[in-house]
């Protein structure tokens, strides 16, 4: 999200002071389509209780406890929830986020962005048993605001502040809070797990933002080859990359490329793409695929009007368990 040197400089101030599944806008494949809420989230919750019978919060459960499930789906939301203080926000989050709070329920993992100010009146209302804390030491003004809501379980997030960023009171103001990316492994039945990452990157349409948007990138490919080469990856968040600009369409390849990740809005042939962006990879324990895209319009107030400044944007994702690979626990 943008601002203005104005409104950012007042925010700095501040700080230093003191629905239904008709309102989905989805592109599906036919048995996605087919399937209704009530039994996505029956299987969710079965999967849940799966990965968390007779284990840790870890999840790490063994096969002799609990039979080990092959194949499932798991619906994730990525949503920047636009939570600055409310005199400089674009957005009402004093009313919205409150509103928020229950519809990330829809989601077996719901991953925000800009979760600065109201986290707790956005955590109030959500159902999911594992939740990130907000960032606690924070060298900026403001933290990253990247926070995790899951079914699933996973034993920690990490969080990686981005090296380099551009502007205080201007540029986008990107300095005045600790952005980055979250990383946390997600344990979505017994002996299965996904690498999952949560990001928001450098904002602002200059060539030095693009620049600085470039190196955030290779700083996360660098992170992902180091740390996720071998396994199943989703990556999703507020990646400020915008196709229309050269330089961001050429940090986006370069990404794919060095990662090996799929675009899941490009491999739906969603139309028109959005900065908000869910990537994908398997590996040859768990293989994924995408089953579904859609941005959720259930996220509205009572007039219909939108509760944040981006779309919640949704995915399903469908696992396969590949029986022939050999599963070390605990990886």
């Amino acid at each position: 999200m943008e601002h203005s040197s104005s409104v950012l400089a007042l925010a700095g101030a501040l700080l230093l002071a003191g629905g239904g599944d008709s309102r989905l806008e989805s592109v599906t494949n036919g048995s996605f389509a087919e399937r209704s809420s009530a039994a996505v989230w029956s299987r969710s919750l079965q999967l849940a209780e799966q990965s968390s019978t007779g284990g840790s919060k870890a999840g790490r459960s063994s096969p002799a406890q609990t039979p080990r499930a092959t194949s499932g789906r798991v619906s994730l939301l990525t949503y920047n929830v636009a939570g600055l203080p409310q005199l400089v926000s674009h957005s009402d989050p004093e009313v919205n986020i409150s509103q928020i709070s229950p519809l990330l329920n829809h989601y077996d993992i719901a991953l925000v962005q800009e979760d600065f100010s109201y986290h707790s009146r956005l955590s109030a209302r959500a159902e999911h048993a594992y939740r990130s804390e907000p960032m606690s030491h924070s060298l900026a003004l403001m933290a990253d605001g990247l926070n995790w809501f899951s079914r699933y379980p996973f034993a920690w997030i990490h969080r990686v502040r981005w090296v380099q960023c551009n502007g205080y009171l201007g540029a986008a103001s990107d300095c005045l809070a600790d952005k980055g990316f979250s990383f946390g492994e997600v344990t979505i039945a017994p002996g299965v797990h996904i690498d999952v990452y949560n990001l928001h990157a450098e904002a602002g349409g200059s060539q030095l933002d693009m620049d600085v948007r470039r190196d955030n990138f290779e700083q996360l490919a660098d992170y992902l080859r180091a740390r996720s080469r071998e396994h199943a990856v989703i990556v999703a968040g507020d990646t400020n990359l915008r196709t229309s600009m050269a330089g961001d369409e050429e940090t986006l390849e370069r990404f794919l490329a060095q990662t090996g990740l799929t675009d899941a809005c490009r491999r739906f042939g969603c139309g028109e793409e959005r900065i908000d962006r869910v990537f994908f990879g398997g590996s040859q324990q768990v293989q994924l695929e995408v089953l579904g895209w859609w941005t959720d319009r259930r996220f509205v107030d009572a007039e219909g009007g939108p509760l944040s400044d981006h779309p919640a944007v949704g995915v399903e994702v469908g696992w396969q368990l590949n029986t022939g690979a050999a599963l070390v626990a605990g990886r």
